[in-house]
């Protein structure tokens, strides 16, 4: 008698908040590389030919991530914030049956300012590890496309009166051999619509934004972030859509 087959049940998923310092940032930089990897251009000004090797590649993105998680939060004016903690909340997806890291992502919280890598470079306020950190950056590719996209939302935040408390998606990423199971939307919802969560977007009442690839663009739109315009920048050969999501009222 041959038996059947035992079916695997599918696997699960939970999401859990990116503390600095723990060996869930390291995932989360692979996956980010991993993730990334494809955007041809996006590469050529983070990580220029000739690639350092792997590891050195993790070492340098471990660092910045871990920076922007344990970082005191500043307002965009300098000043020490008195509540919110750390500039950046993180966020990983973890498989519950393996305990992988396959998916990560970052938002900035409101009113904090984005360090700009030429900027401190050119003023000497870096340390030795910090450029370690940026080593191999086309700063001022990078400053310009920045530069441009937040042109691009001042404008739209002001216009529709909305200059303070926004949140900034800065990266959402899921490792490529995990793409497809609807994990980005997981990630996307526990911080836009997980209403027990003290400092989740709907919850604090708050809008949002972020620079969308375009494949990504449907996955926002259905969360309600409207396409608000392409971004260019000199030196730049693609556009990337800006993306706004206005207070949702819940309840």
């Amino acid at each position: 008698m041959v038996n059947a087959p035992v079916s695997t049940p599918p696997a699960t998923y939970r999401i859990e908040t990116l503390l600095p310092d723990t060996s869930r940032v390291r995932d989360a930089a692979h996956i980010q590389l991993a993730a990334f990897d494809p955007f041809v251009e996006y590469q050529s000004v983070i990580e220029p030919l000739p690639r350092a090797p792997m590891e050195v590649r993790l070492d340098r993105l471990e660092f910045r991530i871990n920076e922007k998680l344990r970082a005191k939060s500043k307002s965009k004016s300098g000043k020490n914030e008195s509540g919110g903690g750390s500039s950046h909340l993180g966020y990983v997806a973890i498989n519950e049956q393996t305990g992988e890291t396959v998916g990560m992502s970052y938002w900035m919280r409101p009113g904090r300012s984005h360090k700009l890598p030429n900027k401190d470079l050119s003023a000497g306020k870096m340390t030795e590890e910090q450029k370690e950190a940026w080593e191999g950056w086309d700063k001022e590719r990078y400053g310009k496309l920045y530069e441009a996209f937040q042109g691009k939302m001042s404008a739209v935040l002001s216009e529709r009166g909305e200059e303070e408390g926004c949140w900034y998606l800065e990266i959402l990423a899921i490792h490529p051999s995990y793409q497809g199971l609807r994990l980005g939307p997981k990630l996307l919802d526990h911080h836009l619509a997980q209403i027990d969560h003290p400092e989740n977007i709907d919850v604090q009442n708050a809008p949002a934004y972020l620079e969308s690839s375009p494949p990504a663009k449907r996955l926002y739109t259905s969360r309600g972030f409207e396409d608000v315009g392409d971004v260019t920048a000199e030196g730049w050969e693609d556009a990337f859509p800006a993306m706004f999501r206005p207070r949702q009222m819940i309840g």
